[in-house]
């Protein structure tokens, strides 16, 4: 695991606990992507009824970028991983995401 600050995955997520599951499933995937690539992971809980959860990039004082939304759908965790794994690949060619840059290679080594 990669020891620099690269940012990290903020999820986003109902507080109702019906929706449990579907948390346990992108938990699991944004972990596995946040311990490969030496990114910090928070779960952020809103009071809302909302079945998606939404997973961002944060780095630093920079706005959040949305990676990954999971709506209604069945949820799959390794769809989920490859989605997450994809665009952050997309965002590590952006020259405001320095630290992305960085990991690029890590990045390439998880598919």
């Amino acid at each position: 695991m990669l020891s620099n600050y690269n940012g990290k995955l903020l999820i986003y997520t109902s507080s109702v606990r019906s929706y449990r599951t579907r948390l346990r499933i992108v938990g699991s995937a944004a972990k596995k992507i946040a311990e490969s690539l030496g990114l910090d992971l928070e779960i952020i809980r809103f009071r809302s009824r909302s079945s998606t959860i939404h997973v961002y990039y944060k780095n630093g004082n920079d706005d959040e970028i949305p990676l990954y939304s999971a709506k209604d759908e069945v949820l799959n965790e390794e769809t989920v991983y490859k989605a997450l794994r994809n665009m952050i690949f997309v965002l590590s060619f952006h020259p405001r995401y320095p630290g992305l840059k960085k990991i690029r290679r890590e990045v390439m080594k998880l598919s």
